[in-house]
């Protein structure tokens, strides 16, 4: 039972410091988003070239202390790369260890399709799960 807790067109505007953990995140602030079709887009495209974005005003603010980016084959987001400081590859992926999946930035993490390029589900999974431990023994060594 209970409400699914998944959330579906949610735009983060901004990572938040933690007021009780400085340099730690404290809440990530965001806003819903809709789409429209652009004038002559093919009907029924998912394309994001044929589609226009539209934010709501209102901003919601969830509680995080860690935050997981899941990006698929598209490529990461430079922009938040370029922001985070996180150097890439010439192929445009995040420049991280094969083996901790630590990024050029200290406490960011990349695995799957954003450090690897477009790949199959089985290893992304399987980068998820072995960044996922880096990420335990990094917390653990603070």
């Amino acid at each position: 039972g209970g409400e699914d807790p998944r959330q579906y067109c949610v735009l983060t505007k901004q990572f938040v410091e933690s007021a009780q953990r400085p340099g730690r995140v404290g809440s990530v602030l965001t806003r819903t988003v809709s789409w429209t079709h652009k004038e002559g887009a093919p009907e029924g495209t998912t394309n994001r070239a044929h589609l226009n974005m539209h934010e709501t005003e209102q901003e919601v603010a969830y509680p995080a202390d860690l935050v997981l980016f899941a990006i698929g084959y598209r490529g990461p987001e430079q922009r938040l790369l370029t922001d985070l400081g996180v150097a890439t590859t010439a192929r445009s992926t995040v420049d991280a260890s094969t083996s901790t999946y630590h990024t050029t930035v200290p406490g960011v993490f990349a695995a799957g399709d954003c450090r690897r390029g477009q790949s199959l589900i089985v290893n992304a999974i399987a980068e998820g799960r072995a960044a996922a431990a880096a990420v335990d023994t990094f917390l653990s060594e603070q």
